[in-house]
């Protein structure tokens, strides 16, 4: 008997919910997105640059490491890195801030993963932050070299100001242009909010 009261009530609160809705006219009906509706996603590729030792003025560069002491050659960093996009379109000349988590092990095939978010800044109050992976690999370079690549994932987390409702994801991939430069490309989707 409880269960059917219990049902009765929230059937009637639905009912009076429909009945007291605002209506919406019609023509912002047309431009609100429907439940379960996606925008129009558009190929999306943007180049960052960041000098891990200067860093961008004005922005802090920090980097910490835990070394293991047991053998394994393995190592630990804590990264906040500053750099600038360098591309043409919407966040051309943007900062961005890279904080990362990396867990490195050294030796012959020198391997890593890292974790973080890269947060894209272009003007008070409009931010896209993207959540990274990243894999770090040893492969042979020109001459039998080994060299170290680095690729991994990006994802659209959060959004604020002009930024806010943007979604997408895709690959990126890291560069080493100098002793202390990196070019990182990320390549992928962007929906427009």
């Amino acid at each position: 008997m409880q269960h059917r009261i219990v049902l009765a009530c929230i059937l009637s609160l639905m009912t009076l919910g429909a009945v007291c809705a605002p209506a919406i006219p019609e023509e912002q009906q047309q431009n609100q997105p429907h439940a379960g509706q996606l925008t129009q996603a558009k190929p999306f590729t943007v180049e960052l640059r960041f000098d891990i030792k200067k860093g961008e003025p004005g922005l802090p560069n920090e980097y910490t490491r835990l070394v293991f002491a047991d053998g394994s050659n393995r190592y630990v960093a804590l990264v906040r890195r500053s750099g600038k996009v360098v591309t043409e379109g919407a966040l051309r000349g943007a900062t961005v801030q890279e904080w990362g988590f990396h867990e490195v092990t050294l030796g012959p095939e020198t391997n890593g993963r890292g974790t973080g978010y890269l947060v894209i800044t272009r003007g008070p109050g409009d931010i896209l932050y993207l959540k990274t992976q990243l894999r770090q690999i040893t492969v042979a370079g020109k001459r039998g070299e080994p060299r170290s690549a680095f690729n991994g994932l990006w994802e659209v987390s959060g959004a604020t100001g002009k930024f806010n409702g943007l979604q997408g994801a895709g690959t990126l991939r890291i560069k080493r242009l100098s002793e202390s430069e990196r070019q990182w490309v990320l390549e992928g989707e962007l929906s427009e909010p």
